[in-house]
């Protein structure tokens, strides 16, 4: 019985770490599709969409580093493989700015 319940509780404990990395592999895809059917439809109606995917994206993404902050605070264990996920987490930032930027200047050229 208590085997069973240790290794659940090592399931556990990796499981925001590799939920935390999907979370942010399947954002970055979703984004990146976004983006690309914009770019190649024109249609603005993709920009609400990606504007409304990135309100949603950052609030899921920030409750997946606040509970790997929380990990990284209270466990000792597993310290770089949490640590590899909060970077995996941020990396996403400069990605949407080079993502906004872009979509930008697509509207700009649309615009014209």
């Amino acid at each position: 019985m208590s085997e069973q319940i240790l290794v659940n509780k090592k399931e556990t404990e990796f499981g925001i770490i590799k939920m935390s990395r999907n979370v942010a592999l399947i954002s970055f895809v979703i984004g990146t599709l976004i983006l690309l059917t914009f770019y190649l439809t024109e249609n603005t109606g993709f920009a609400f969409i990606g504007l409304f995917y990135l309100f949603v994206a950052t609030v899921i993404n920030l409750i997946f580093l606040i509970g790997l902050v929380m990990k990284l605070i209270t466990k000792e264990s597993d310290r770089k493989k949490t640590w590899i996920s909060i970077g995996i987490l941020l990396a996403n930032i400069p990605i949407v700015i080079l993502y906004y930027n872009i979509a930008m200047y697509i509207i700009g050229t649309i615009a014209d």
